[in-house]
């Protein structure tokens, strides 16, 4: 995401190559940028991220408690130095 400043700074920028002679594509180009992005921020010089926010959480986020228990296991001495597809089938292997 770009902040508002950051856009008028980037607007600035190429219209002044632009004006120099650039094509716009290119000028837009050069910065991995989209000239229809441009064309947007241009319209609504003022408006800020129109993306919906997330508010919803995963659903197979893990508890706190289930956090704890991983990272407990994963830390122990046993596993401590262990890849994640080594300690998972050794704990399935035990029925964990």
């Amino acid at each position: 995401m770009t902040r508002l400043t950051e856009r008028s700074n980037i607007i600035k920028l190429v219209l002044e190559a632009v004006a120099s002679g650039a094509r716009l594509s290119c000028a837009c180009s050069v910065i991995s940028l989209s000239s229809r992005t441009l064309q947007r921020w241009q319209l609504a010089p003022l408006c800020g991220d129109q993306r919906p926010v997330r508010v919803q959480k995963p659903k197979n986020k893990l508890s706190e408690l289930e956090l704890i228990r991983l990272l407990s296991v994963v830390n122990s001495e046993e596993f401590g130095r262990l890849s994640p597809s080594q300690i998972v089938p050794t704990l399935a292997d035990r029925g964990q």
